[in-house]
């Protein structure tokens, strides 16, 4: 179950009761007023995934504002939390990817909206592969 962060923690807290019962969890997508304490506070409560959300139209390397959220969560203790990264990724942005910071991607419309979904995600896969693989070299 998603979260959207904003919300606030009795929110969080109730998603996360909710998601136990179900045998679920929650992830706490981050809004645009988000703090360190908020971050640390949903963890603290059982959080395990935290979302970065991107917005506008820039490409990934061109969007500052993620790489400087994702900066920011990289110097917080987040335990066994994990960050995904989400929002208007598409094959071009994750082909050249040199942003660090998160542990996994949610991609949707650069695989729903192609003509050849298999092939889209093929080659999503193939370009996370690559990146993750220049970066360790790095």
């Amino acid at each position: 179950m998603t979260v959207v962060g904003e919300s606030g923690l009795g929110v969080v807290e109730g998603a996360l009761a909710a998601a136990a019962e179900a045998g679920g969890e929650v992830e706490v997508e981050l809004g645009p007023g988000w703090t360190e304490d908020d971050v640390l506070s949903w963890v603290a409560a059982g959080a395990r995934h935290v979302i970065a959300h991107r917005s506008g139209s820039a490409s990934l390397r061109e969007d500052t504002a993620i790489g400087a959220t994702l900066e920011r969560l990289l110097a917080i203790d987040l335990g066994q939390a994990r960050v995904t990264l989400a929002g208007g990724l598409s094959i071009g942005d994750l082909a050249d990817l040199t942003i660090v910071g998160f542990d996994t991607v949610a991609v949707g419309s650069a695989i729903v909206g192609a003509d050849d979904p298999t092939s889209a995600a093929a080659q999503i896969r193939q370009a996370l592969d690559a990146a993750e693989e220049r970066m360790r070299v790095a």
